[in-house]
């Protein structure tokens, strides 16, 4: 069998999709082998369970050079037991690596050692017990008792160990692999207390390692000295995504500058001062070049005229920080037209004509518009007449997220809106006026809709076996994979309908966070 040809066909699976690589290891050991390379590459775009989380660790340590291990066993690390590196692994996993989470990975290590700390303390407790008559059990109780997590001394060498466990790990990851995905992020800091004095760029095989990143996503910790020497190596860098001020953005603009085909920049909470700097750096060529622009939550922003500068967007978001709604000026974009664009996400209150007339510019193009405001006295009004330009303007959609107030402008979008696919509903409206604009849009949908999305509502089986019925009603009745987002879910109420249903329906949940993830 040619590899080349099976990984050929495994480009074309959903990157998600796990479950057809599990079964392609248990066909034989070609395939086994191909399907290992895939499931590895990218592990992060996996919703993985603690256990699962805790065995990649495992599986890591047995990767690690014996150098590695030697000094981990060394410093009397007490964390890692001899028997988790000495197995050599069955494949070289790290080296199938093409993205690396510094925040994921350090997440996962966490934990690896909270478990086996646990792990250790039980089983030398239970040992202890044996013998609690004995002189010797006695004092070897005090021992763990001294050894405990509250220990100062305890503490500090455990403290060490993982700082020291978390470099050798990324070592290995810059050594041994040639990355195309860097995610600095490091969302969870505070909690993780990350060793800072890690530099990435200067391990052995960094430049090999990284010179053909295409994705880097960044925060604002990242010491200026990664950036600079980022800059000496990586010039094909496609997307760049900055989270947080940066304190120091030298190195980030030189980066920036240096990028060739540069397609894709996203700037999340940063002050407009820091954005203005960043745009300065992009010259003629990346302006062309990129086609998607993500600003997302930019403090004090007022002028976004710069937009239009970004002549061949595809993709634009703007999520404007609520005390940041009056001084935006967003009629700046009201005679700009962009022909390519085909995605629009905006967070907006108020000036409503601006947002409708840039619709009716861009709207025909337009294959996912996501809108969504906070509620204020005319938050009624202004939902109703964005949504009534969604089925003037825009009737190529495929897919759309927003609030309806009334059912009227639901059946209007339905009716206008043929291609629609998929529909994100917010359900903080009435709760009879949200299951009636359910239950139209499962009895009016297009032909081709097969994905609704509820955020911020839990429904009750009764509800659930309503909006069921009538989706099995449909002719062709094709499955519907119905997503509920809510702070408060009790699903197992509703699986006896889920299971009676699932012929036609294929239910999911999520967990809701009111405003911070609204799909954008």
């Amino acid at each position: 069998m040619d590899t080349d040809f099976f990984e050929e066909i495994l480009e074309y699976l959903d990157e998600n999709d796990k479950n057809t690589l599990y079964s392609c290891l248990l066909v034989n050991r070609f395939l086994c082998k191909v399907s290992v390379k895939f499931l590895w590459r990218n592990i992060w775009n996996f919703k993985l369970q603690s256990e699962a989380q805790r065995q990649i660790i495992r599986t890591l340590l047995t990767c690690l050079p014996n150098e590695s291990k030697k000094l981990l066993h060394k410093e009397e690390t007490i964390i890692i037991p001899i028997s988790e590196t000495s197995k050599p692994p069955l494949f070289d996993y790290v080296s199938f690596f093409k993205a690396l989470s510094i925040d994921d990975i350090i997440i996962m290590i966490d934990f690896f050692i909270q478990k086996s700390t646990k792990s250790t303390q039980s089983t030398q407790s239970t040992q202890s017990a044996k013998s609690t008559k004995s002189t010797k059990s006695t004092k070897s109780t005090k021992s763990i008792k001294s050894g405990s997590s509250k220990n100062p001394n305890h503490l500090i060498r455990l403290n060490k160990s993982r700082n020291l466990l978390i470099e050798e790990i990324l070592k290995m990851f810059i050594s041994r692999t040639s990355l195309k995905i860097l995610n600095c992020t490091m969302n969870k800091r505070k909690i993780m207390k990350i060793p800072y004095d890690i530099m990435l760029t200067e391990f052995p095989g960094a430049r090999d390692c990284l010179k053909n990143l295409i994705e880097l996503r960044c925060i604002n910790e990242v010491r200026p000295e990664v950036f600079y020497q980022l800059s000496q190596v990586c010039h094909n860098i496609e997307t760049i995504k900055i989270f947080g001020s940066l304190k120091h953005d030298n190195g980030m603009k030189k980066l920036i500058i240096l990028q060739d085909n540069l397609k894709c920049l996203e700037v999340k909470k940063l002050h407009s001062s820091e954005l203005n700097g960043i745009l300065c750096s992009l010259n003629n060529k990346q302006l062309n070049t990129i086609t998607k622009l993500h600003l997302k939550g930019i403090s004090n922003l007022s002028s976004i005229s710069f937009i239009i500068k970004f002549t061949n967007l595809q993709e634009l978001t703007l999520i404007i920080n609520y005390f940041d709604y009056n001084k935006v000026k967003l009629e700046e974009l009201n005679y700009v037209i962009f022909p390519k664009l085909r995605y629009f996400a905006i967070r907006y209150d108020i000036k409503s004509e601006a947002l409708l007339k840039f619709l009716e510019n861009n709207g025909e193009n337009l294959e996912e518009f996501k809108y969504y405001s906070f509620r204020t006295e005319c938050t009624e009004s202004i939902n109703k007449s964005i949504n009534l330009a969604v089925a003037k303007f825009c009737l190529n959609l495929k897919s759309l997220y927003a609030r309806f107030e009334e059912t009227n402008t639901v059946i209007s979008i339905l009716n206008s809106c043929q291609q629609l696919e998929r529909i994100g509903v917010y359900c903080d409206t009435c709760r009879i006026e949200a299951l009636e604009i359910i239950k139209i849009i499962a009895k009016y949908s297009p032909k081709k809709f097969h994905e609704l999305k509820l955020h911020g509502i839990n429904l009750l089986p009764k509800e659930l076996e309503t909006i069921f019925m009538i989706w099995e009603d449909r002719i062709p009745c094709k499955t519907l994979t119905l997503i509920i987002k809510s702070d408060k879910v009790k699903k197992e109420e509703n699986m006896k309908v889920i299971e009676k249903y699932k012929k036609f329906v294929d239910v999911k949940y999520e967990k809701y966070v009111k405003y911070e993830e609204i799909e954008m």
